[in-house]
């Protein structure tokens, strides 16, 4: 007897979430370099502001030293956050796929418990070490808990 071949079906594609990769860290200027940066927070800031890369991360380097405090700690990041005009919501008790069906339009960063990714008009802005997010990570992130979303007057 043959066996069958399961399909395997992915959440992200059964619901209108759009992925595009985005990362504007400099390195990527050199292709055949691979950064593994940790700078979530620098990326999802630049998209949702516009602002370059060296901007925010100089900014958020400046708030970072006037708290004393590491410039990927959440303080520092909220502070920047605010600083471009973004409110700060915690009290969500859902996943980020669940935020994101019920928040289709807005310019949003999505918290998780230990990365963050821009989310605008239904499309998830995210990349790993400057790669295309493959679909089991996209997968992975968009079912985690959101820690808290960022947001302008707008939105919420």
């Amino acid at each position: 007897m043959k066996k069958k071949k399961i399909k395997k079906i992915y959440l992200h594609e059964q619901l209108p979430i759009e992925y595009k990769w985005f990362d504007c860290h400099p390195y990527l200027e050199d292709h055949d370099k691979v950064h593994a940066s940790n700078d979530c927070s620098v990326r999802s800031l630049c998209k949702v502001t516009g602002y370059d890369w060296q901007s925010v991360y100089n900014k958020l380097f400046k708030v970072a030293k006037e708290m004393k405090a590491m410039p990927d700690s959440i303080r520092v990041i909220t502070k920047v956050a605010e600083e471009y005009g973004f409110k700060k919501f915690e009290k969500i008790s859902c996943c980020a796929a669940a935020f994101m069906l019920t928040h289709p339009n807005g310019k949003y960063i999505i918290e998780l418990e230990d990365h963050m990714f821009a989310y605008i008009d239904g499309v998830m802005y995210d990349s790993v070490n400057g790669k295309v997010l493959k679909k089991s990570e996209i997968e992975y992130e968009i079912l985690q808990d959101v820690a808290a979303v960022y947001y302008t007057s707008e939105e919420i």
